[in-house]
Parts: structure tokens; sequence; C-alpha cells
């Protein structure tokens, strides 16, 4: 009846099944496949199953293929089953002995580099303050530095428009603070255009433009869609206390920590270098 009845199948047969010391499960390489494979073996004992994986989809193209000899391997070979996410260490040691990458994306203040060893794809970092103490200006200096170095950003700045935070990026390239009206009367039309062709106008740069909204769910597929149509290997979201705010549900310790959860999620799955940001309270006046 297929991968889909195999659990069923089996189920039926299970005290005559039951009877034999080892079984060798010969599924389908595919996802359905490996799905059966798995359902079966929670019908028995842990380490009863074991599951034979073929160089082809199945028996029938290995014969075909001329290979009869490799089913055969395929049954002295087969492998205990393992749930998703459990490893036996002692098959680790090439992981182990395996050089780590240097980071590629080092920091623009060398003191941090010489802590953190640079920042590396798959880890959140976290920058926490409380109000008003420059959170988004030191995060746009990294992203800044990581877009001259040919980086594709991706920024949610929750807290300000999408010309605000093109003006501040374009004003780490002029040196000056181009959100300021005046400053930018005094600049030349020139130079405006050059910080822009070096930021904004690289076509690396994509920003979320939230209309004054920030919903949890809607943020997530804007952050993926950045990464998978956009190519940006560098995810920014300031600040996560926003997400949390336009939750209604009252709870912020649990909304946090689901938030958290998601965007930790999000970022092992993309493989990309993610920046958070987060304010600090100050709980009756004490301290952070």
């Amino acid at each position: 009846s297929g991968a889909a009845g195999g659990k069923r199948d089996c189920a039926d047969q299970i005290d005559w099944l039951n009877r034999w010391e080892q079984i060798i499960l010969m599924m389908d390489q595919d996802e359905p496949g490996r799905r059966a494979a798995e359902e079966i073996a929670s019908l028995f004992e842990p380490g009863k199953c074991r599951v034979a994986t073929l160089p082809l989809k199945d028996a029938s193209e290995v014969l075909v293929a001329g290979n009869p000899g490799e089913i055969i391997q395929s049954i002295y070979n087969a492998q205990e089953l393992r749930p998703d996410g459990i490893v036996q260490t002692s098959e680790l040691w090439d992981t182990i002995n395996k050089e780590e990458e240097q980071s590629n994306a080092p920091y623009p203040f060398s003191f941090l580099n010489e802590m953190l060893y640079g920042l590396r794809s798959s880890e959140v970092v976290t920058v926490v303050s409380g109000t008003g103490m420059g959170k988004s200006a030191f995060v746009k200096e990294i992203l800044f530095s990581l877009l001259s170095r040919g980086f594709t950003i991706g920024g949610c700045f929750l807290e300000e428009p999408v010309k605000r935070s093109i003006l501040s990026f374009m004003g780490l390239h002029s040196s000056k603070n181009l959100v300021l009206p005046d400053v930018r009367e005094a600049t030349s039309e020139l130079e405006m255009k050059e910080s822009f062709s070096a930021t904004a106008g690289t076509g690396r740069l994509f920003l979320f433009d939230h209309f004054g909204s920030a919903e949890p769910e809607r943020l997530f597929n804007q952050l993926r869609f950045m990464v998978k149509s956009c190519g940006c290997n560098v995810l920014c979201v300031d600040h996560i206390s926003i997400l949390i705010s336009g939750i209604s549900d009252g709870d912020e310790r649990r909304m946090l920590d689901n938030v958290m959860t998601n965007l930790r999620t999000l970022c092992q799955e993309l493989d990309v270098i993610f920046i958070l940001v987060s304010h600090l309270k100050r709980p009756d006046k004490l301290g952070h």
C-alpha cells in the first residue's frame, strides 16, 4: 500500500514481526520513505530496527542498473535509526579535528575582534543597553562596515522610516549627520549623490518599510524573503521591544521568549549573520 501505509501494515503484523531479533527497513530513498521508516521504527523497542541506504531511489532501480550486490551490501551496512537531532559523539572526530573557518566578517572595532573573533553566520549577536545610549548608531557602524566589504544587508529598523535609515548610512560614508536638515542643506548635491551611491545605491542594502506595523509573523516572512530572494547574508532587527509591544497578549516574558526562539531558529535556518537590538528596562529606578 506504499510508504504512507507502512506503519499500519506493520502494526497489523506486529506479533509476527516481533519474533525477529532485528528488522531491516529498505524504503524508497526520498522524504516519504524516510518518514515511513521513522513511523515503522516507532512501533518497536529502540535498536530493533535498522535502515538500509541504497545508492538509487529504490531496490528496483538498483536491479535495473545491474548492481544486485549493492542491495545485499546495503542490508549488511544498515544503520540503527536515530531520531533527528541525536548524534553519536564517537563518530564526530573529523568534525572536532576540523580547523574552524576564520570569520570573514570583522567588526569595525579592533577590540571587539580581539574579544569575539569577528562575526559568524548562524549566530545571533544581541546588542543591549538602556534607551538613548547609542545602540542603533553602534549597530549601523557595523552594518556600514560590512556593506563596504561587499556584504548584502537586510535591515529592519522599526523605530524610524526608511528615508531616515538611508540618510544615516549615507552620513556614515560622508562622516556627516545627514539626518539633520541643516547638515543636508550645507552638503553639496554631488556629495549627497556620492554618499547615496556608496550605500543605498550599491544594490546591496534592503530595508523593511514597516508602515508603522511590526507583527512578528510578517517580520519573519520579510527576513526570509530578504535572504532567499534578495541575497542578504546579514540581517538586523532594531529593536525587538517594538515587536513585543505590538502583541496584545499581555505576558511579555513569554512573548519575548517565543519571538527570540523564532528569530534564533530563523538565523540557523538561513545561515546568516544576525544582529539584534534590545532595550533594557530600569525597574523601580534601579539598575538595568
